[in-house]
Order: structure tokens, then C-alpha cells, then sequence
């Protein structure tokens, strides 16, 4: 039996399934049978990007599902910024996803291909980018569009010159890494958190923290369910990933257990501001 999932308002009046599936690194057979199987329990959000390069296989796998059930995302790398190459780009994704629309497009990096971290055309090549994003929504190409790994700085020089304000910010959070500067501007901002990387990527000082596995222990949970639903709690869309269909189905079975607020504080206690994957910190 397909899980019922909730639901979050974005800030433009979309609903986004709180639990996505992320395609990262997955190609072929193998993620073929992932987000098949992935959609047969229950899951209806499905997390893609160009630099995937999966979004012919996800296009055929989605195509028997009511299109209007699924909320699909895709990503403009750095090397397919600025106004044209994006507006284009996005035409290719809504093709290669064989598809009339997308629920979501961000733009996937702060930086540009060929600038140097500190270059600051940076910034207005981004603000070319996201003209073409707010030209796609208003020709009913995206319904949603927002930014991800983008820290404060980078939304603020957005910000002051957009039309539309993202209704989502997809950056790295688990109990490791809580940048609590951006999420106060973002809640501040109506600007939704989506966490990928949920699970830090398996890191061994996270998951065999004894508090962390104590705490799986006594809520009758695993180690991933227990992160996952620290993120649910705190108001994040959460992004795992797996091609295991065991662990495609545990990380939707959420609802069998509770967090108490000491549990939330243990693993809020746990903060390193520690990247997993990658850091923009550098990016002008």
C-alpha cells in the first residue's frame, strides 16, 4: 500500500510533498528501478537536475502517473547560466521529462562555470538566470522556482533586484550542519528549506554518535528514520536517496514514532556547521 504523505504551502501558494526522492548519481537500470519503485510506495516528489543527467529515464518512468499527483524538480547547473542558456535549458529538461511543465526549477550553485569563486559578474549572471526562471513561471512552464545552496549573501543580492521571491532554498542540512544564520533569514523570508543530504551521507561521527543511536534505539527506529524525522520536525522538505529498496521504504515509513523536544535538543546539541558535500562559503 502506497504511504500518504503531507504536504507543505510554498510561499506562492504550490504544495511540495515534505519527503522528495533524490536521483543524485543515479543513472540506467539502477535508477530506473529506484524511482519505480519509489512511486509505487508512496512517493509523488521526485528531485532531479540537468547535471544528473537522468531525466530522460525519470521522464519514461513518471509517464503512467497522473502528471498532476507528482511534483517534479529540476536544476540549472553553472555551466547553463544566464538568461538564454537557462530559458533553453528548461525547455530541454520539460522535454527530456516528456512533460508540459516542471513543479519546480532551481537554480543548483551560487557560482558559474568559467568565473572564479570571487568574480562578482557572479552575482548578475545569476540575476540573468533567475529573470529567465520568473519569464518560465510566467508562461506556466514552472509553477515554483527557487535556488539552491545559496547563503544569505546570495539571496540578499537576489532578493534586491527580483521579481519573485524563491520559494525554496535546496541546501545541505542534517544535525552535523545547521546553519541557523540562514534558516532564520529564510523563515523570516517565506523562503522554504529543503534538505539534501539528509543523512549527511552516512558520515561514521554521525551515526554512531551514541546519543543518535540511543535515540533510534528507544523510538524503535533507525538511524535515517530518526534524522529524517528531526527534519520533518523542524519544517524541512527532506531529500534521501537510496537504490535499496528496503531503505526507499523505510525512508517514507516515518510515522510509527514520535521525537520528544529532548530528543530534537539532543540532536539540535549536535551542530558542527560540518559539509558533507559542498560549500559556497567562497562564492561572491
Amino acid at each position: 500500500m502506497a504511504i500518504l504523505q503531507k504536504s507543505i504551502l510554498l510561499r506562492s501558494g504550490i504544495e511540495i510533498p515534505q519527503i522528495g526522492f533524490g536521483t543524485y548519481q543515479m543513472k540506467g537500470p539502477p535508477c530506473e528501478s529506484a524511482v519505480e519503485y519509489a512511486l509505487s510506495v508512496g512517493y509523488r516528489h521526485i528531485d532531479t537536475a540537468i547535471f544528473y543527467q537522468n531525466e530522460r529515464i525519470i521522464g519514461r518512468v513518471i509517464k503512467p502517473y497522473e502528471r498532476q499527483k507528482l511534483f517534479i524538480t529540476s536544476k540549472i547547473p553553472p555551466n547553463l547560466q544566464g538568461y538564454d542558456t537557462a530559458y533553453n535549458a528548461v525547455l530541454s529538461s520539460i522535454e527530456n521529462l516528456d512533460t508540459d511543465y516542471l513543479d519546480l526549477v532551481l537554480i543548483h550553485w551560487p557560482g558559474v562555470s568559467g568565473n572564479s569563486p570571487n568574480d562578482p559578474k557572479n552575482a548578475q549572471t545569476r540575476l540573468n538566470t533567475w529573470r529567465a526562471l520568473e519569464q518560465l513561471k510566467k508562461e506556466n512552464k514552472i509553477r515554483s522556482i527557487g535556488v539552491s545552496n545559496f547563503l544569505v549573501s546570495h539571496l540578499r543580492k537576489l532578493m534586491d533586484h527580483a521579481e519573485i521571491i524563491p520559494d525554496i532554498n535546496q541546501v545541505e542540512y542534517h544535525p552535523l550542519c545547521q546553519n541557523q544564520n540562514l534558516l532564520e533569514f529564510c523563515k523570516e523570508n517565506h523562503i522554504q528549506i529543503e534538505a539534501y543530504s539528509p543523512l549527511a551521507r552516512g558520515n561514521e561521527q554521525l551515526w554512531s554518535n551514541r546519543d543518535v543511536v540511543r535515540i533510534a534505539r528507544e523510538r524503535s527506529a533507525t538511524i535515517a528514520q530518526v534524522l529524517l524525522k528531526w527534519g520533518i520536525n523542524k519544517g524541512f522538505v527532506v531529500l534521501p536517496k537510496s537504490v535499496t529498496r528496503e531503505r526507499i521504504l523505510e525512508n517514507i515509513q516515518l510515522d510509527h514514532f514520535e521525537l520528544s523536544e529532548h530528543d530534537m535538543e539532543t540532536l539540535e546539541n549536535l551542530n558542527q556547521d560540518l559539509h558533507t558535500c559542498w560549500n559556497p562559503v567562497n562564492i561572491l
